[in-house]
């Protein structure tokens, strides 16, 4: 144990955090975070409370540990109902709440409702002592004054990042994301994140940050690849806060130098209950694999049991759930809940709160008496990781053992004096299907029948009982590795090289989930009528579609997200089912992102062969008249629109207008009526034709200085509030001399390049002497005016500063300098032969990238422009763009 004086108490902390006290292995693991001995991996059973680490991470940290700020929780990507998420959110509310124990109320609504804490239970007066002091210690941490003193963000498919975990890189932090979106964050490369800030977050999670990769068994390559960078970074001895790994698995096929259980731990009657658990495996064998599951199912129709369904394909549970509820009277639909990967956001989020999975939940069972028999839960692998569902007996298709292990962690969870829960899994006969999971379910069913004494008799599938089932025979087969390569890395690192003029760049996906089958690319899909009336009034141009989709990102509740082999078969089912209904009108879609571009819904269009990697890690915008969506969320080719309402749930009041010149028309594309005050207005003009234009008025909420107010903060003001910030960061996080005082140059003259007049007339502060840090009141950055003028790179020549990385902080806030300035950047009021050469520009990043390693100099990067972020109280998408 290290000389630590601690200040936190570690038992009644965890208590009032998890609502009980911890088990042994809790607080095994602590005691050696505080002792800087951390274990590799952890080897948990299922339902031992792993997300634990969370909690245990906190009060190592402020109990003065050396342990990272930061704290990414990686989850599958199939997982859809996030429990990590739940958990954080759990631990932000009691801590917020220890913070305003003498407000009455505790806290306003709308406070409560941006920190997203409106289901969280309240602090209780016994903890309030216990979580103000954790408060006050996690709070002199980062010397910050925000009434939250952790930061909790969430990065996934279907969810929009909030951004908190940017703000301050000292704050303690918590993101749980998955592997596709923390993952190619990590290499650089964010699927959604913009080039500028690409080395921005790939620093903060690369750095002064400890990976935690739940389930790890289902994504090892990530694993080996996450190993590798933190032995990596091991060897470099500049890396001042290195990364940190640790591993989680349920499967007994952890890594032998993981922690496990003790004897003293199976010995506690809390562990005892949860590993002989009673479950009795049935193993069946079947041609008609659906018929047969939703006959065993009905079996328990009449009784007061929770009933989960486990299949492989999402075709087959929409299959066994369509069976199900014809089978079930009208009045007792309501027992029933689909659950996939694949389901809109708003069907996701009624989920939880008007279906039968609700009972399958933690304390779902309080109001289980008002409803009349079985309650089903069909779902996929969606269910088997990340979610804390218990039921009381399952039916399920044969998956490999390690995914078999995962299904049967959902039943009978938690144990208990009499309760017995029955598993009937089915070998389905009929497959003729070339599939490479095929030889490892046969395995896993041989491993089943060699433990059966008789046809008629069951298998013991308790914890206890399912240790060793997991071996390289029996497990999901692992995709073949491809390592990353020194010359990978460096070729990643160069952010601000587009990817076309940089070929060389290694396949994130590839690094990521190995040499696997093309099904692992993911879409986003939504419905939108933007596509459809852009291209009724013929405005087709890419720009425009770039425009609309910047202003008005797809937020969480429309988003779908499919692997994108399915949905190029559903769009060409989709296109075929319209053609054979005499349909002749000519849909498009939009492919938005960075890359925009319009996709014709036309049988010739779908059945290019570059379409799916047209649509890899992409958002695709369906029109809504194109249909394709059931009542539980999922894509069906055989849903047409439907009669009342629309696709578009998009709910952000007015959007876009097009007025006509011809007739000064104006159609609305989404909402009508007065324009709030609260709205700025942006006006694009598109040329049609010749003699022709139209005009495209967009409304959106924006951030700008109020006239009221004054003017905005001069450069020098402005250059200062950043040095004290970056100030207070170098304390918090304790760099030493030399990279505070490299920081703090830096942020001194990081926007000395806005003095320029070409860069204040196009901010619109036109009288000559004006030096302001931002735009005028009421007025945005015209871009035309600077003629491609960049002011870091003006800033970088007006500085007196000579230290190599001063410079490259200077070069490099906006995202540019990684490694130069694109060709033709120019300062009209300075002569050619000042200009930075862009191979010493380039020689200095290579130089840098080898002193602190390429997470070491982004994560350095990132606390300038941090600082410059927070003084500028820039929090959107946008905010790198001035």
């Amino acid at each position: 144990m290290s000389e630590i004086a601690t200040a936190v108490d570690f038992d009644r902390s965890y208590k009032a955090l998890m609502g009980f006290a911890p088990y042994p292995w809790q607080r095994r693991l602590y005691d050696r975070m505080m002792a800087d001995d951390w274990p590799a991996a952890l080897d948990i059973p299922t339902g031992l409370g792993k997300t634990s680490v969370m909690a245990i991470w906190l009060l190592a940290l402020a109990n003065g540990a050396a342990v990272p700020r930061r704290l990414i929780y990686v989850v599958n990507r199939r997982t859809i109902v996030d429990q990590a998420s739940e958990h954080a959110r759990g631990v932000l509310s009691l801590l917020y709440q220890s913070g305003q124990r003498d407000e009455k109320p505790w806290a306003t609504a709308q406070r409560i409702a941006d920190l997203g804490l409106s289901d969280q239970p309240t602090l209780t007066d016994e903890h309030a002592p216990t979580l103000a002091t954790l408060r006050d210690a996690l709070a002199a941490l980062s010397d910050d004054d925000t009434d939250v003193p952790l930061a909790i963000s969430t990065l996934r498919g279907e969810l929009a990042d909030n951004g908190d975990w940017r703000r301050n890189p000292a704050r303690p932090a918590i993101v749980v994301g998955t592997v596709d979106l923390l993952g190619s964050d990590l290499l650089f490369r964010g699927y959604r994140t913009a080039w500028r800030s690409r080395s921005f977050q790939a620093g903060l999670l690369g750095h002064d940050a400890l990976i935690v990769h739940d389930e790890v068994h289902l994504t090892p390559p990530f694993q080996a690849l996450l190993e590798w960078i933190v032995a990596r970074q091991r060897k470099q001895q500049a890396a001042l806060r290195p990364l940190r790994c640790m591993a989680l698995s349920a499967t007994s096929d952890a890594a032998p130098e993981a922690m496990g259980l003790t004897e003293a731990d199976r010995a506690e009657p809390g562990v005892v209950r949860r590993l002989r658990a009673e479950k009795r495996l049935f193993l069946h064998e079947t041609d008609k694999l659906v018929d047969a599951i939703v006959e065993r199912a009905l079996q328990y129709a009449d009784q007061q049991v929770n009933v989960v369904v486990f299949v492989r394909s999402p075709d087959d549970a929409q299959k066994v759930e369509k069976k199900l509820r014809r089978e079930l009277k009208p009045a007792d639909r309501g027992r029933l809940a689909l659950l996939t990967g694949t389901i809109r956001g708003q069907e996701r989020d009624a989920l939880l709160r008007e279906t039968a999975m609700r009972y399958f939940l933690p304390k779902g069972d309080e109001d289980r008496e008002d409803v009349e028999g079985a309650v089903y839960l069909v779902s996929t692998s969606a269910g088997e990781v990340g979610v804390d569902l218990d039921a009381d007996h399952m039916v399920a298709d044969l998956a490999p053992a390690d995914s078999l292990v995962q299904r049967l962690g959902r039943v009978n969870r938690r144990g208990g004096e009499g309760r017995v829960a029955d598993v009937h899994v089915y070998v389905d006969t009929s497959s003729k299907d070339k599939d490479p999971l095929a030889p490892a379910r046969d395995a896993t069913a041989s491993l089943l029948r060699e433990r059966q004494a008789g046809p008629e008799t069951w298998v013991d599938a308790s914890p206890e009982a399912t240790r060793g089932w997991v071996n390289g025979e029996t497990r999901t087969p692992v995709p073949e590795v491809l390592p990353l390569t020194e010359a990978g890395l460096d070729a990643l690192s160069l952010t601000s090289i587009a990817g076309d003029d940089w070929p060389i760049v290694p396949n994130v996906s590839t690094l990521l989930h190995g040499l696997v089958e093309e099904d692992l690319p993911q879409t986003t899909v939504l419905w939108r009528r933007e596509v459809e009336l852009l291209h009724d009034a013929g405005v087709l141009d890419v720009a425009t579609l770039r425009q609309v989709f910047r202003r008005y990102a797809p937020l969480s509740h429309e988003r779908l997200t499919v692997p994108t082999h399915r949905l190029v078969e559903f769009l060409k089912e989709r296109v075929k089912r319209r053609a054979k209904q005499g349909d002749e009108k000519l849909l498009h879609a939009a492919i938005v992102g960075q890359e925009a571009t319009w996709l014709q819904l036309t049988a010739e269009a779908v059945q290019e062969d570059a379409l799916a990697a047209a649509l890899r890690h992409r958002t695709l915008v369906l029109p809504p008249t194109f249909g394709g969506l059931d009542a539980a969320g999922m894509l069906d080719a055989t849903m047409e629109p439907p009669a009342e309402g629309s696709l578009d749930i998009a709910d952000t009041g007015q959007r876009v207008r097009l007025q006509f010149p011809e007739d000064e028309v104006a159609r609305l594309l989404v909402g009508a009526g007065e324009v709030p005050d609260k709205f700025g207005r942006l006006v694009l003009t598109i040329p049609l034709d010749e003699k022709q234009r139209v005009s495209l008025r967009f409304y959106r909420e924006v951030e700008r200085y109020d006239g009221d107010e004054g003017p905005p903060p001069t450069v020098d003001d402005h250059n200062e509030r950043v040095r004290c910030l970056v100030v207070q960061y170098a304390e918090a996080l304790e760099l030493g001399d030399a990279l505070t005082r490299a920081l703090t140059d830096a942020a001194a003259a990081h926007d000395l390049g806005k003095r320029r007049q070409l860069w204040q007339s196009a901010a619109g502060h036109r009288k000559p002497g004006d030096a302001y840090a931002k735009p005028a009141p009421r007025s945005s950055l015209n871009w035309r005016d600077l003629q491609r003028y960049r002011h870091e790179f003006g800033s970088l020549l007006d500085t007196d500063a000579s230290e190599d990385l001063t410079l490259h902080l200077i070069a490099s806030h906006h995202g540019r300098a990684r490694p130069h300035f694109p060709a033709g950047m120019f300062d009209p009021e300075r002569a050619e032969n000042a200009y930075p050469d862009p191979a010493a520009l380039a020689c200095r990043f290579a130089r840098l990238q080898r002193e602190h390693g390429h997470w070491g100099l982004a994560w350095l990067e990132a606390l300038l422009r941090a600082a410059d972020r927070a003084a500028s109280s820039e929090v959107t998408a946008e905010e790198d763009s001035v």
